[in-house]
């Protein structure tokens, strides 16, 4: 090793010129790349702070998300205004106050054909509140997402707008003259029609529990709703969307549809009847005068009434409905358990035996008999369209349905 290290000395000093030239010259490469670097990153700096942000692509994806966010709690407020309208139809079409006076001026209070006729109306508000409910949620979110797109195309600053809509087109286009004049009248007398039919024959000593009864009303929108099921064929629907005419059954496809469709349309008949074929671009809308206008929009609304996308959410809306009104009578149920259960604990007669039998009635095996249930039932229609949306609620759980803001996006 000491030879080696001697040997290694005399071969720099020997050459140590060299060796000196080329360390200057790595030292002096190094410096160079350090100040090539920070000066790189003082230009970057310089730049980042100069240089404006590149709102048109950098932000594009959340200022459309922001308008999307807005125009669905628009939605929701014009919902929350709509809903005392609809209850006050639905209660004026299904009177319950009005056939208990008759019953009290016929005497009939006590006839089974009077309380059948009691029974109908209390499970026809429900239900006719749960489809008014996602027939008119729906309407709103299509007719006020087409109009959020067209304002976004007409404030574009990067993509000047060839068209305008008219002030009038918007409005009438969000009118819900129709549906606060009438509209609900052909869903609600169809709701209470599949009932009557169905519950005529149900004794009013009949015993139900929650899950018959849950039974029950699956049962019933299944055939209520008829061809709008996620199975129907597009033909079918397309019939129905076009006013195809009922067939010889009493709860025909068609009529389920264009039930339905006339709720979601609204005007389309009279302010956009007879739109032909128009094109998807919207350039014919350049001078149009308001008709022409409405045409195009009514146009759009039919092909997305038309779409599966349409079917899939007004189904998932539909169950999220279904859902609130289980939970709203599993709650019912339960209230009704535990004051059975309390009565029973208060008679101190009862052996500890019937006590802990008495208990076990608070399960999914309490039942009520029909006549017991009625008045219960009457009172859900308000609670199902309570407009001030409380967590839990149908209104609540059918806005925040599977894929309603995607369809709507």
């Amino acid at each position: 090793w000491k030879s080696l290290v001697m040997g290694l000395t005399r071969w720099l000093w020997r050459h140590r010129r060299a060796v000196l030239g080329a360390s200057v010259l790595a030292a002096g490469a190094y410096a160079s790349y350090l100040v090539w670097k920070q000066k790189r990153d003082f230009d970057l700096l310089i730049n980042s702070i100069l240089t404006p942000p590149d709102h048109g692509a950098q932000h594009e994806e959340a200022g459309l998300r922001e308008h999307f966010d807005t125009t669905q709690r628009e939605c929701d407020a014009a919902l929350e205004r709509e809903l005392p309208k609809v209850r006050a139809q639905i209660g004026q079409l299904l009177d319950v106050r009005r056939l208990r006076e008759q019953m009290k001026v016929d005497g009939t209070e006590k006839s089974e054909e009077s309380w059948r006729d009691l029974e109908v109306l209390a499970f026809s508000r429900t239900l006719a509140a749960i489809y008014a409910l996602a027939l008119l949620m729906l309407r709103l979110r299509i007719h006020l997402n087409i109009l959020a797109r067209y304002y976004l195309m007409e404030t574009n600053a990067n993509e000047p707008c060839s068209f305008i809509l008219s002030k009038a087109a918007k409005l009438r286009f969000l009118s819900l003259d129709a549906v606060s004049n009438g509209a609900l009248e052909p869903l609600v007398h169809q709701v209470r029609a599949v009932l009557r039919a169905r519950l005529g024959t149900m004794s009013l000593d009949h015993r139900l529990s929650a899950a018959e009864v849950h039974e029950l009303l699956m049962s019933l929108r299944v055939e209520i709703e008829g061809s709008l099921s996620r199975s129907d064929s597009e033909a079918s629907y397309r019939e129905a969307c076009n006013g195809g005419s009922a067939t010889s059954s009493s709860y025909s496809t068609c009529t389920h549809s264009a039930t339905f469709l006339k709720v979601l349309q609204g005007d389309a008949g009279a302010g956009a009847g007879g739109a032909g074929d128009v094109g998807g671009s919207g350039a014919g809308m350049c001078g149009a005068d308001d008709e022409e206008q409405l045409q195009l929009l009514f146009e759009e609304v039919r092909e997305i009434l038309l779409s599966r996308h349409f079917r899939h959410a007004l189904a998932s809306v539909l169950d999220a409905g279904f859902g609130s009104l289980q939970r709203l009578l599993s709650e019912l149920y339960e209230a009704e358990a535990q004051q059975h259960v309390h009565g029973a604990q208060q008679d101190t007669a009862r052996t500890l035996h019937d006590k802990l039998e008495t208990s076990r009635s608070s399960d999914e095996c309490f039942s009520m008999p029909i006549a017991k249930l009625v008045p219960k039932i009457m009172r859900l229609m308000p609670v199902v369209l309570d407009e001030k949306n409380r967590a839990g609620g149908a209104v609540s759980s059918m806005s925040s349905a599977d894929g309603l803001d995607e369809f709507c996006w």
